[in-house]
């Protein structure tokens, strides 16, 4: 069992059907397994499937009908000097991106690894510092790239892939996996603290308009020496890790943040916590009304539900504790367990199973009148173009604004005969659309 590709299929709360696809040879209940086969089973609640092979288990596929976590690495990796287990944690599909950048790792006097593998056939261009480059892939391919001390590795591609950093290890710190997230993942504020008795060390990867912005525990810091990554929009700092939690800033423009840590023979690497501000309210909901010039029929243009520590935004479908439905005009569920009887409030009623108390004010009061229910929810800072009624002559939008809207440069697009959506015009007509 030594020197041994593996990965791990680990389980939440519910039975869950797993089916794998496999790209090595491996044993399983007296069975073998080779390249292109399916495994198919069910897991039990909290509990873990684990394979290993002596063959690469890179692109292999893994469905499952309820949310799983999948763990890869290796029992015993050695490249060139220190050897040890690796493992890292993968991002599911929905969290990867189109867009990566790697700045150079100060730390290698060797060469370090970069994996890129993605879902579909299709391209990734990719830049190293010498100008871009074009290669096609093919799905559950992984490409590889070499980075160094004084490279880095910026990839765009038409498709979602994930990528992951392997750093291959020096005479005295032993090799790690890190995930690193894609562009999109970034956000505007870290907190980072090192791991004790290890040498712990942050990069920080800000886009241009961060450079003069960005903050170290919410101070400028004139130590953060930026640098800019060759043919890309984005620079980089080495931030070297205190003992106490330190954070950065950048309220303006997202940036990203690498975490790296060694010690005698070991050694880890993860992408920075993303910082998180608590809510002030424990429930609130905010329903903003869509602007038409036809004012007689009010639909909602959007709405947000923040309960506790959870914010629901209106989607179409949504798994987990809370479902919304929502036909994107005027009819809009909630659907919430028995769990959460009577821990909600506001607009949508407590869920305690009595609808004659529903109706309340955010003040806790009752109301018995429905427009005086929605003037009470109204928020201050969105009404200036809702009416709480609207008897005889409703207000329209001024003529000026349905010339500018109804414009081919805005909502006259949709309804182009040579535009984008010209294919649409056969089963849903754009009429309504654009004069809405």
């Amino acid at each position: 069992m030594y020197s041994l590709t593996e990965f791990v299929v680990a389980t939440g709360s519910t039975t869950t059907a797993v089916s794998i696809t496999t790209t090595a040879t491996f044993h399983y209940v007296g069975a073998t397994y080779i390249p292109g086969v399916v495994l198919c089973l069910f897991l039990q609640p909290y509990h873990s499937l684990q394979l290993q092979s002596s063959q690469d288990f890179t692109g292999t596929a893994v469905v499952a009908d309820t949310p799983v976590a999948v763990l890869s690495g290796h029992t015993c990796v050695k490249v060139s000097a220190g050897f040890d287990f690796v493992v890292e944690q993968l991002f599911p599909m929905t969290a990867w991106g189109r867009s990566y950048v790697v700045p150079p790792n100060p730390l290698q006097t060797d060469v370090d690894f970069i994996y890129v593998v993605m879902d579909e056939d299709n391209t990734i261009t990719y830049n190293t510092g010498s100008g871009n480059a074009t290669v096609a892939m093919v799905a559950g391919e992984v490409q590889m790239f070499v980075v160094n001390r004084n490279s880095h590795l910026y990839i765009s591609a038409v498709v979602a892939v994930q990528m992951v950093f392997f750093f291959s290890g020096l005479s005295w710190q032993d090799p790690f996996l890190l995930v690193v997230p894609p562009v999109t993942a970034h956000c505007t504020a870290f907190h980072f603290s090192s791991v004790p008795s290890q040498y712990n060390h942050a990069i920080l990867i800000a886009p241009t308009p961060a450079t003069a912005t960005t903050t170290l525990n919410h101070w400028p810091d004139k130590t953060l020496a930026l640098q800019a990554i060759r043919d890309t929009d984005f620079f980089w700092a080495s931030i070297t890790m205190s003992t106490t939690m330190q954070s950065t800033e950048n309220s303006q423009v997202p940036i990203g943040l690498l975490v790296f840590g060694f010690q005698s023979h070991t050694g880890y690497g993860f992408p920075g916590l993303r910082a998180s501000t608590p809510i002030s309210l424990s429930c609130e909901d905010l329903v903003k009304k869509e602007e038409k010039e036809n004012c007689k029929v009010s639909s909602i243009g959007s709405i947000t539900i923040h309960v506790g520590n959870l914010t629901v935004t209106a989607v179409q479908s949504e798994n987990g504790m809370v479902r919304v439905l929502y036909n994107w005009d005027d009819h809009l569920v909630i659907k919430v367990p028995a769990a959460l009887s009577g821990k909600v409030c506001g607009m949508f009623g407590n869920n305690n199973g009595d609808p004659h108390d529903d109706a309340l004010s955010p003040d806790g009061k009752q109301v018995w009148d429905i427009v005086e229910l929605g003037r009470s929810g109204k928020v201050t800072s969105e009404s200036s173009h809702c009416q709480d009624t609207c008897n005889g002559d409703c207000g329209r939008c001024r003529w000026d604004q349905v010339v500018t809207y109804r414009a081919e440069t805005w909502c006259g697009k949709s309804s182009q005969h040579s535009g984008p959506f010209q294919s649409c015009h056969d089963t849903v007509s754009p009429n309504s659309y654009v004069k809405n």
